[in-house]
Parts: structure tokens; sequence; C-alpha cells
């Protein structure tokens, strides 16, 4: 009995430990969110999600707290100043909807953003896109600089290294770790391209002619992001 008096009580000191992990600035809110319930929810195919720790290092979340923002779903609708983690790994949302938490699956939301930053410091606002790939599939891009055509964006991905603890030698880790990095990318369309390489390699897979054309008229670096930046800014199809 006083185990199980213990098990209860430390669940509920762990839900409100997640809960104030949320930081809210109010003052960037929209008002009236549109309020969903778990009946509701289950229309989108939510699953309720597991807030117990995991056993590794590192994280597969882009960010250590819940953050808050809008996220567009496929049908139009917009959950607004709604608090969520977004799980690069998986390319999925968790969602906190009335002290509930629930996992957002990729197929469900076109689009996320985020008014609070915990990271990267550059931007007031961050902003998600999904784009399809070519084996039906799409993946999530934040976007750093767009002009409605073309756009620079940021490409995150995590990958596990496994255990690889020996103790023959005693060398190695004793649990899996997430390793997170990412790349800048180039949206043209429904076109992602990696900016690596020289020029005349990424060109080449750029079908935009008249982009090819700007670029090499105007001798730009497209490894530069400060130059691609500008591009952007300046570059009308």
């Amino acid at each position: 009995m006083n185990k199980l008096i213990v098990i209860l009580v430390f669940l509920t000191v762990l839900s409100f430990g997640i809960a104030g992990q949320t930081t809210v600035n109010q003052t960037a809110m929209r008002t009236n969110p549109e309020s969903l319930n778990r009946t509701q929810l289950s229309a989108y195919g939510v699953n309720s999600f597991d807030t117990r720790l995991f056993k590794t290092e590192g994280t597969p979340y882009l960010d250590d707290v819940f953050l808050i923002g809008d996220v567009k779903l496929y049908d139009g609708k917009l959950l607004d100043n709604i608090s969520y983690r977004y799980n690069i790994v998986e390319e999925t949302l968790v969602i906190n909807i009335e002290d509930d938490f629930y996992t957002l699956p990729n197929s469900v939301f076109t689009q996320f953003s985020a008014v609070q930053m915990s990271k990267l410091e550059r931007l007031n606002n961050r902003n998600f896109i999904r784009i399809p790939n070519e084996d039906n599939t799409s993946s999530y891009y934040e976007i750093i600089q767009s002009n409605g055509t073309v756009s620079l964006a940021l490409d995150h991905f995590a990958k596990l290294i496994k255990a690889n603890y020996n103790p023959a030698i005693d060398v190695g880790s004793l649990v899996d770790k997430y390793v997170q990095d990412q790349e800048y990318v180039l949206i043209v369309g429904d076109q992602v391209i990696k900016l690596k390489g020289p020029n005349k390699k990424i060109l080449a897979q750029i079908i935009d002619n008249d982009l090819v054309s700007y670029v090499k008229q105007n001798k730009i670096n497209l490894k530069d992001i400060n130059q691609v930046t500008d591009m952007i800014k300046n570059y009308k199809s």
C-alpha cells in the first residue's frame, strides 16, 4: 500500500514538473485559442503520450522545453496558442491539451510555428513547413528566409547511437545517446536542395532556369548563407 502511494505521488510530481517546463510569453500570444477536447482529438488519430523520462543521453526533441505556438492541420484548421514539443526523429508533435499529453502524427499537421525561443536566438518566431519527399513521405524544415518562391531553410535531424559499453575493458557508453545536427537547404517549390558541394553541382539540381541564371549572373556562392539570404530577398521569379 505504501509503495502504491509513493508511485502515485511520484507521477503527480512528474506531471506538474513537465507542465511547469512550459514558458509562456503572454503578450506575444493571440487570444481566444481554439479549444479541443479528447473526443475531437481522436478524429485526428492522436495517441496519448507517455511522459516518463527517456533512458537515453540527449533528446529526440528539437527543444528542451515545451514551446507555445500555432499548428496548422491538414484540413486547414489552426490550433492556436498551443503547447508542444517537436520530435525531429519521428517528425511528430507532442501537444498538451487540458494538461494531458498527446502525439500528433506527421500526416495530421502541415505547418507549425513557435513564438518562444529556447536554443536559437536569431529569430523572434520559428516557422516550420512540411515538404513532400519522392518516396511519398514528408519532412519538416525550419524556414530562415523566404520570398514565397525560394526559401532558405534548416533541416534538423538526429541519430541514435546505441549503447556500446564493454565491461571487460570498462569503456563505452552505458545508455543510448541522441546526437542532433542540422544543415542548410534551399527550397524551390517542392524541391529541397542541400547546400553542399560546388556551385555547379547544386545548380544542376535546380529546375527553375530563371533562378539558375540569376545565381550565375550575380556570381552567388550558394554555400555562403549571407549571400543566399540576400539572393532570396532580391530575387523575383
